[in-house]
């Protein structure tokens, strides 16, 4: 980071920018069943840079249904235009980036991680998941990130 200084990237950013107008709206094709109406359990059996492959699971924690695309929060996808001031966000892996903003390179990794086959997530079912496609599909679940997680300076 350069002498005159004195806060990380990380720190400078503002905040994600809003969800665009055209995502705040009911999606189309949610299909029926346990998944509307509350947040359903799920188990993260793979992570990608914007999403989650995971099983759903019942109030027991018995598996459901498998292969289930969950939409990570937006403030931790790998797009730096939901960031004010950053210049480019490359990506290292489905759990680390690289931001920078011009001046200063960061690397940035999510705390706490997704470790698959053992974190639990909730989500729920959204407007079309803000706009995120997988295979040509609009993801209709999105993780509401109970557990907090953010995108931390990899020190």
């Amino acid at each position: 980071m350069s002498d005159n200084r004195t806060e990380s990237l990380l720190l400078q950013r503002t905040r994600p920018r809003p969800i665009p107008a055209e995502y705040d709206r009911p999606a189309e094709g949610i299909p029926p069943g346990p998944i509307l109406g509350g947040a359903q359990r799920m188990k993260v059996t793979d992570v990608e840079n914007d999403y989650l492959v995971c099983d759903l699971l019942d109030g027991n924690g018995d598996v459901i249904a498998t292969d289930v695309k969950v939409a990570k929060p937006p403030e931790l996808r790998h797009d730096k235009d939901w960031y004010e001031g950053l210049t480019d966000l490359t990506t290292t892996n489905a759990q680390e980036v690289e931001a920078t903003d011009g001046i200063d390179t960061e690397d940035w990794i999510v705390k706490p991680p997704y470790i698959v086959d053992t974190t639990e997530i909730a989500a729920m079912t959204v407007a079309a998941a803000f706009g995120l496609e997988v295979d040509s599909k609009k993801l209709t679940l999105v993780d509401i990130n109970v557990a907090g997680r953010v995108w931390g300076l990899d020190v």
